[in-house]
């Protein structure tokens, strides 16, 4: 009775998870990973549909004895919700070594139902939902596992595809013959591939960094031109369910994000050039640019950052979009392709909190080859400051990775008051607004070219020309209205020089 009582309330629990606005209580919650902390898992090979007598388990069912799948349904819907047991990770670390040394026992070559891989699925895409990192023993048979399910073809599309999401988010170190051996699988059943598998299949290797490789791309590319952009917006964002990584926003098509940003990776990062076709190419990117322009959040975190840095005098932008308007930063400093990006505890494990995941990989990867130098600073390391350190904590940051001294982060600043004493009674911040609708978002982007820091950036305003100063920062807009409010100020201080003095000062 005790035994049947707990399969049923772990049944039902996952059963609840399905439904929106289900919200279990956490007494509710540690109760039943109470129940399953006490439980071993059986070492069956599972197997949803052959109910001979030769695949039914020869283990006794007893109180201390649970299948595979009624400990994966439940870790799986703790995961669905966030539910997180109050019992300092225990019932977390039993699940993964119980997965651990089933994963060890129970492959079975000569099995060809490819439900039979759902545990191994199910369970890897909790673990990245939850943003659980496993240990490397786990890691290691895991990924043997996997290889010999993908070469013995047990895996479905989908299968495939958050397997690699997976590993994708939580930025495990998979051996690339596993990858590779995935890919190949998922290439023998492309014609059963959907437009979700696909799209989600494309976006983890690329964030992997596989993309390198010509034959999958070939693959990738024949089959998305057999698709038409109808079925790219036929998932919505409330029904995909990599939504939190691949951006969000009521109009955004999260299969249209997630293959625009892999194209773009593909066309810049590897030697085969455009992933998608023209027509495509243009959706996909007014989707992203849609998601990149509007869903945007100022943290608390972000403007303790903001705030340090005006203290500091350094010029920056919060929420700036870069060239293209394909990613929007943290904090950009004005006038480099510096940024900061204040990291929150979202990429970070939640078991190994100073451990970070790996979700955002691609997206480093392209902002780093256009010439963006990209500094993090963890949360924790930033509440563990204290405040009179920060100013010089974010300085030798600047330092390290981007060679750049005060005196140089400073200019910026000297540069615009200068401006001021000329009689211009704007800031940068207006001379280089574009000449465009403004965004209905909270931020104004700047829309001006950058180029790498050099060592001229640290010059005052007295060492250079005027125009030269400011070449870096103003538009030819501004710089036209700059120059005219320049002479004016000059012929207007020079004339009264004039009347009252034989020689004028030097400007």
């Amino acid at each position: 009775a005790f035994w049947a009582a707990t399969v049923e309330n772990c049944n039902a629990f996952w059963a609840y998870t399905k439904f929106r606005n289900f919200r279990p209580s956490q007494k509710f919650v540690d109760y039943l990973a109470g129940l399953q902390t006490r439980c071993t898992m059986v070492k069956e090979k599972w197997n949803a549909d052959d109910t001979s007598e030769s695949t039914k388990f020869k283990n006794e069912y007893t109180e201390d004895t649970l299948t595979i799948m009624v400990f994966v349904n439940t870790f799986y819907g703790m995961a669905e919700i966030g539910a997180y047991p109050n019992d300092k990770g225990r019932y977390f670390e039993h699940v993964l070594s119980e997965m651990t040394e089933w994963l060890k026992v129970t492959y079975d070559p000569h099995q060809k139902n490819k439900n039979c891989t759902q545990p191994i699925v199910n369970y890897m895409r909790s673990l990245a939902l939850l943003t659980y990192l496993p240990n490397d023993d786990f890691v290691e048979i895991m990924s043997k596992r996997a290889k010999m399910e993908a070469e013995n073809d047990q895996f479905t599309v989908q299968g495939i595809s958050q397997m690699l999401w997976s590993w994708s988010i939580l930025g495990l170190n998979i051996p690339q013959d596993v990858v590779y051996a995935l890919m190949q699988a998922m290439i023998r059943q492309m014609d059963q591939a959907t437009t979700q598998s696909l799209t989600t299949c494309i976006w983890a290797v690329a964030n992997m960094g596989f993309i390198e490789e010509k034959d999958i791309f070939d693959v990738f590319r024949k089959k998305i031109a057999t698709i038409d952009i109808e079925q790219f917006n036929k998932y919505s964002d409330k029904d995909h369910p990599y939504r939190f990584v691949t951006g969000g926003g009521s109009k955004g098509e999260m299969s249209l994000n997630q293959i625009y940003q892999a194209h773009f990776a593909y066309e810049i990062l590897s030697p085969f050039g455009k992933l998608i076709y023209p027509e495509l190419e243009s959706e996909a990117k007014k989707s992203w640019m849609e998601v990149t322009r509007t869903c945007v959040t100022i943290s608390g975190f972000h403007q303790e950052v903001s705030s340090t840095l005006s203290e500091m005098g350094v010029p920056h932008e919060l929420e700036f979009l870069t060239e293209g308007g394909l990613y929007s930063l943290d904090i950009a400093l004005k006038g480099r392709k510096i940024c900061i990006e204040a990291d929150g505890p979202t990429h970070y494990s939640i078991n190994r909190p100073t451990v970070r995941i790996g979700g955002d990989n691609l997206r480093e990867a392209i902002l780093t080859k256009q010439g963006w130098t990209v500094i993090q600073i963890p949360w924790f390391t930033w509440q563990a400051a204290p405040e009179r350190d920060r100013r010089e904590y974010i300085a030798n940051l600047l330092y390290e990775h981007a060679g750049l001294t005060m005196k140089q982060l400073t200019a910026g600043a000297r540069e615009q008051a200068s401006l001021r004493d000329l009689g211009a009674d704007v800031f940068m911040s207006e001379l280089n607004t574009p000449d465009t609708k403004p965004s209905s978002t909270t931020f104004s982007p700047y829309g001006m070219d950058f180029e790498k820091p050099s060592s001229s950036s640290s010059s005052s305003l007295e060492e250079n020309s005027t125009t030269e100063a400011f070449e870096p920062m103003c538009s030819s807009r501004a710089r036209s209205l700059f120059l005219r409010m320049f002479f004016k100020s000059s012929r207007s201080r020079s004339s009264n020089n004039n009347s009252n003095s034989k020689s004028s000062r030097p400007l």
